[in-house]
């Protein structure tokens, strides 16, 4: 969950930016995974 900024986070089959107040889902399938910001706060949830 992107709190402020924007960032765009990386895996081996796609990108996907996302900015202030969006959320990104990745799979547990996905073991490696890159995020990129200048500015972004993020807050990590597991479920």
């Amino acid at each position: 969950m992107c709190v402020d900024g924007e960032a765009e986070i990386i895996t081996d089959s796609f990108s996907e930016t996302i900015k202030k107040g969006e959320t990104l889902l990745l799979p547990a399938a996905i073991r490696a995974y890159q995020i990129t910001s200048k500015n972004a706060k993020l807050l990590e949830v597991y479920v």
